[in-house]
């Protein structure tokens, strides 16, 4: 039985997503103790039971510890995953992090079919626009295969949105070493619902202004107006070669456009100056996938989070993942190494 202590590092949720993940595609049952102890209310929160009991219906898992403020779940997966699913926690939950232990879960599973309802936009998590723009491209490069269509955003507090997630089975690949190139193209979406166009169009000529002025290359960043829950959110993606360096940021009542999209802007503007492989949430993000696949990847801040997933994957594999500091652009940087294991 694999043991996992929920308190160590960060001691967020990500720690249970990652480990609904690493179990499903193994088939590895686990039990969590400590679960978010650091949190100002410890324990599981709504958020974190939908996504429990989504994993526990696609694998038909036997579960125990489900239940609000419970710190402690054992889990244990009883089939590939697999099926059709709709999911919706009449909050506005991340859909975003929904899908976090799907795409590791992806490696072991079979096709799966998701309708999901929540939060497309929502603070503490990756917009919706992050996910399918960096997320979803890099993983295809680890034999993910997946698609995802936002048919409604949802924006915090509301929520309201629904995405059709599908995942087909996995395509083994060869070992996966994300190599940063020469920067070609910087575009992304800046998008506003139940607001007047122009704040989407603001943020995004301030998030331009700023990226021409101290990178040299003028973006394209479309707009997209709806008319659904009110909110907006830009989402910026640089390419260099095959690596993707992104960043996002939301609108809140009261925070001007041009404050967004500047933002966002720094944002992917610090990370493309340090000279790292992936962004600050790549760089946790693709911890299980580079200890399962195989791989080599550098990163810009070796974050708690960071550190928290490495916990997790070990716990799982027996083994480490190697970690060695580098010096780009005059800026320590991180490189993870692994080695295939399946």
């Amino acid at each position: 039985m694999i043991e996992i202590d929920g308190s160590f590092g960060e001691g967020g949720g990500q720690m249970l997503r990652t480990a609904l993940g690493l179990s499903a595609a193994l088939q590895q049952p686990f039990i969590i103790k400590n679960i978010r102890s650091k949190r100002r209310k410890p324990g599981l929160q709504t958020q974190h039971l939908n996504v429990l009991d989504m994993m526990e219906k696609l694998t038909n898992a036997e579960v125990s510890g489900k239940s609000l403020g419970s710190t402690e779940v054992f889990f244990f997966p009883r089939e590939k995953p697999n099926g059709d699913l709709k999911v919706n926690p009449g909050t506005a939950a991340s859909i975003s992090l929904m899908i976090q232990p799907l795409l590791i879960a992806s490696i072991g599973s079979n096709s799966i079919r998701l309708l999901l309802s929540g939060g497309t936009d929502v603070p503490l998590s990756p917009r919706i626009d992050y996910v399918t723009l960096v997320e979803i491209p890099i993983l295809r490069q680890f034999g993910v295969r997946c698609e995802l269509n936002v048919m409604k955003r949802g924006y915090y507090p509301l929520g309201g949105g629904i995405v059709d997630f599908r995942l087909n089975a996995w395509v083994k690949p060869d070992f996966m070493d994300i190599v940063r190139g020469e920067l070609t193209d910087i575009y992304g979406v800046s998008s506003c619902s139940s607001l007047p166009e122009g704040i989407a169009v603001r943020q995004a000529n301030s998030a331009a202004d700023l990226i021409k002025r101290k990178i040299g290359l003028v973006p394209r960043i479309s707009i997209e107006h709806y008319s659904f829950s009110a909110g907006s959110s830009i989402t910026l993606v640089a390419r260099l070669g095959k690596a993707l360096i992104g960043s996002d940021a939301l609108g809140l009542k009261g925070k001007p456009a041009e404050i967004v999209g500047e933002q966002a802007a720094q944002g992917l503007i610090d990370d493309l100056l340090i000279g790292s492989s992936v962004d600050r949430y790549m760089a946790d993000a693709l911890v299980p996938f580079i200890a399962l696949v195989g791989g080599s990847y550098t990163i810009p801040e070796f974050t708690e989070h960071v550190k928290s997933n490495l916990y997790v994957v070990e716990k799982f594999l027996g083994k480490r993942i190697n970690v060695t500091e580098e010096v780009s652009a005059s800026k320590k940087i991180w490189r993870l190494y692994a080695n295939k294991v399946i």
